[in-house]
């Protein structure tokens, strides 16, 4: 059975994101693929500096929906 899960790396230890069901002490190999962030999955589409790209991407201050 192969699957893919969302994890995070928090102190050390990749934490799975989703529930996984393998039985405990179970071996698995791990492909690590980092995510990409909205800068990288946008580049090319918008004409603008890159640092101000990176700022409407990322910045949560910004509120579209008022």
């Amino acid at each position: 059975m192969s699957m893919s899960v969302e994890a995070i790396f928090e102190k050390g230890v990749l934490k799975p994101l989703g529930k996984i069901d393998l039985k405990e002490h179970q071996k698995v190999d791990i492909v690590i693929r980092p995510k990409e962030s909205a800068v990288e999955r946008t580049k090319g589409m918008f004409k603008a500096k890159p640092d101000m790209i990176k700022f409407i991407a990322e910045d949560d201050s910004i509120l579209w929906d008022k």
